[in-house]
């Protein structure tokens, strides 16, 4: 009997064991970004897709790139950007999945890599941060198709050639040299996204009439530069000060950040040395604590959304923008401590003095020699007296 209740028991045991063998278990899973992949023409826009996957998801924060000269941002459900960078915070609901959708416009040919990078993931049942994870697709701008009029066979009476008017894209474009480089003014930017808050105007620049983008407050000019072909387009800025141009670079905050050079009655804060920055595939000027202390701060003199310029700080790991407080204390200089002279160093210094108290110690010492003599004729007169009446007082014999 308890030799069958025995195996009953280990067959009842290997059973169990042999069950949880199927029993499926639980995967874990690995979070993960998606970002689209989207073709298009110049001038148009374009939504790329941004999904980011986890189980259970709660909150996520990430950084986005772009190629700001190819593409032009507007846009996107719990997004900020521009310039060539842009943030995405979102949050879930348990789900296995949150997404957003970007916005560009697509400004010139050319394909730009949209790369998503995440810092924070959290799931609503843990506190742990599952970041970072990165994804990328890419946006491909093709140059806008122009039909071709079919020509006509209709004859024409030949009549006498009318002397054309030249239109601005015509017109012979203006020469400018930059940073070595020959580049050209366009002479039409009807066809140009202009930058937020600027707009079109005309102005002078060296005896010729050219389009420029001002901005409203009339603090900013731009120019659109090209290569000779009309080609690889850009914003400068126009130093009317110094006839220069320089490249127009934004840095995008709660507004619009202008990047600006350095005017020559403005030095940079001591304890600062110049380096050159990377912003938007574009090299710009900026400074550093000579010390070696914050790499990831740099100094950068821009133009604020008030038209106010000035320094600010520049955090390249987070993207964010600050306006500089120099935080350096002017301390008073100790005071010397004032020696109080002697009498005897005070009569040394001062030849005046030295000859007044010597002649003053002469006088005394006359003075003295004076009373010294008086005293001791004095004295013998006296004596005297009283020799005289000692003789008159002599008994008579």
């Amino acid at each position: 009997m308890r030799e069958k209740t025995k195996r009953l028991v280990s067959f009842a045991v290997a059973l169990c064991l042999l069950a949880g063998c199927f029993i499926p278990q639980a995967t874990a899973y690995a979070a993960g970004v998606s970002v689209s992949s989207k073709s298009c023409e110049v001038g148009d826009t374009v939504s790329v897709t941004v999904k980011f996957s986890q189980t259970n998801i709660g909150a996520v924060g990430a950084n986005f790139t772009y190629d700001s000269s190819i593409l032009q941002y507007k846009g996107g459900s719990g997004t900020s950007g521009g310039g060539g960078s842009g943030k995405i915070v979102l949050t879930g609901s348990g789900g296995s999945s949150v997404s957003t959708t970007i916005t560009f416009k697509a400004l010139k040919a050319g394909t730009s890599t949209i790369k998503v990078s995440a810092y924070e993931l959290y799931t609503l049942d843990s506190d742990d941060n599952l970041a970072p994870v990165s994804g990328s697709g890419k946006v491909t701008v093709k140059a806008a198709v122009v039909s071709t009029p079919k020509p006509t066979t209709k004859t024409k009476t030949p009549t006498s050639p009318a002397t054309p008017t030249p239109t601005p894209s015509a017109m012979p474009s203006i020469p400018v040299t930059v940073d070595g480089a020959t580049l050209y003014i366009a002479r039409d930017l009807s066809e140009i996204t202009l930058p937020e808050d600027f707009t079109v105007s005309e102005i002078t620049y060296q005896s010729d009439t050219i389009p420029a983008a001002v901005r409203s407050d009339g603090k900013l000019t731009l120019v659109y530069l090209t290569d000779s072909d009309g080609q690889s387009g850009a914003f400068y800025i126009l130093d009317g000060e110094a006839s220069a141009f320089y490249r127009y670079i934004s840095l995008a905050a709660s507004g619009t950040y202008t990047v600006l050079q350095l005017p020559s009655s403005v030095s940079a804060p001591d304890g600062y040395q110049q380096a050159d920055l990377v912003i938007s595939d574009q090299t710009v000027i900026a400074w550093q604590q000579s010390s070696g202390q914050n790499p990831a701060f740099y100094l950068l003199y821009v133009m604020n959304p008030e038209g106010e310029a000035g320094f600010y700080l520049y955090d390249t790991q987070e993207g964010t923008i600050q306006r500089y407080a120099d935080r350096s204390v002017e301390l008073s200089p100790t005071p010397t401590p004032v020696v109080q002279k002697t009498l005897v160093q005070t009569v040394k210094d001062s030849p005046a003095l030295l000859i007044l108290f010597g002649t003053l110690l002469v006088l005394c010492i006359v003075l003295s020699v004076l009373l010294i003599v008086m005293s001791r004729k004095r004295r013998a007169v006296r004596q005297d007296k009283y020799l005289l009446h000692d003789e008159t007082q002599e008994p008579k014999e």
